[in-house]
């Protein structure tokens, strides 16, 4: 993981999300393992505390893993049984597995979409932080079940996506891994959703979130302006919502350490729901639903920014009668903005005509992510 190679330019703690509360910033924990003082970095709460996104292994300039860095000395501290210098994370990655293990699959997802027969729960972040080969088998066997069908691999979740990607490289597997985002964010795609918007979101600002394992590390992701995505962007433009520009897009919210250090996640969250009104956005949106449920959750008292999932108002977009019913399900309804926005009128309204939808024809194919011949996990 090239810990040597650490100059000590200090890239990897100006960027991480969570410094302020590590005993040692990343860079001094690179530094102890490159000087062989391995035995003090796997007491630390450092370790414990990264969340995984991907941040400093981005950004370092001599392409060390830092982030896997900490995965590997969390696995060699719990192997070693060190004393974890925070155990309730450590507890909960434990507790999260022995889930997995117990319970760690379903049997039907409602999704326009192939369900993939008899797949696993990928680990999320407690997979990769406790046992390599166990975050790995746990994603590659769905590449495996995935590659019998013959079809793509979509999955809603960012952390199944991105650990899919990584059991994909390492693996060389041949399945095509997408992201639901991905699937509808191509330009041929995003023309046909423009085309089936019968309640557009005209008067909505809102912020796009993708977070972090959406797009980090690039070389996982392919994702090239990892910094400044714009494919979430693209498919809210198209159903008519005026999207606010703000850099906090791919900021931490915490990932997985939301139930052990809530605190922790809680500012984070927080934080970003202010840098959302301060952008003059009306709601966030993100394509993951820990991302959506970190954020919904995590406000401050006084704050109340709705946090949507993307498909929620692509689905209120382009005609599904159901989607009232699913604001109050939110901790911060987006019933008042979306009045607020004029867009509540649609939910009393008729549906525009049907010659603005998109109509299936031989010349004229129903749009992708219409289609139910991919298999998705998550």
């Amino acid at each position: 993981m090239g810990a040597s190679l650490c100059f000590s330019c200090h890239k990897c703690s100006s960027g991480c999300p969570v410094v302020e509360e590590m005993d040692f910033a990343p860079h001094r924990i690179i530094g102890m393992v490159g000087a062989g003082l391995e035995e003090e970095a796997l007491g630390s709460s450092a370790i414990w505390l990264c969340t995984g996104c991907q941040t400093c292994t981005t950004r370092c300039p001599n392409g060390v893993d830092v982030a896997g860095v900490m995965d590997t000395l969390k696995q060699r501290a719990a192997a070693a049984r060190v004393r974890a210098g925070d155990r309730r994370i450590a507890a909960f990655h434990r507790a999260f597995l022995a889930s997995v293990r117990a319970r760690g699959r379903v049997q039907a997802l409602d999704i326009d979409l192939q369900e993939l027969d008899d797949w696993t729960c990928c680990g999320a972040s407690s997979g990769h932080s406790l046992n390599h080969r166990l975050g790995l088998a746990l994603a590659a066997r769905n590449l495996a079940l995935a590659e019998a069908t013959g079809h793509e691999l979509v999955a809603p979740c960012a952390a199944c996506y991105h650990l899919l990607k990584v059991a994909k490289k390492e693996s060389a597997s041949p399945v095509t891994v997408l992201h639901l985002l991905d699937l509808l964010a191509d330009d041929e795609t995003v023309d046909r959703i423009r085309d089936s918007a019968q309640r557009p979101l005209e008067g909505l600002k809102i912020v796009c979130y993708y977070g972090c394992l959406l797009v980090r590390p690039a070389d996982v992701t392919g994702v090239a302006d990892y910094e400044d995505p714009q494919s979430m962007d693209r498919v809210m433009e198209a159903i008519g919502a005026e999207v606010r520009p703000w850099s906090f897009k791919t900021d931490c919210c915490g990932g997985g350490i939301t139930a052990a250090r809530p605190a922790v996640a809680r500012r984070l969250s927080s934080r970003l729901a202010a840098m959302a009104q301060e952008a003059g956005a009306d709601c966030i949106v993100t394509a993951c639903p820990m991302c959506q449920t970190n954020l919904d959750t995590g406000q401050q008292e006084g704050q109340a920014v709705p946090v949507l999932y993307f498909t929620e108002l692509l689905a209120h977009a382009v005609g599904l009668e159901e989607t009232e019913a699913w604001w109050p399900r939110h901790m911060v309804d987006p019933a008042p903005i979306l009045a607020r926005s004029g867009i509540a009128q649609w939910l009393t309204q008729p549906l525009r005509p049907a010659s603005r939808c998109h109509r299936a024809t031989a010349r004229s194919p129903a749009p992708r992510w219409a289609r139910s011949s991919w298999s998705a996990a998550g």
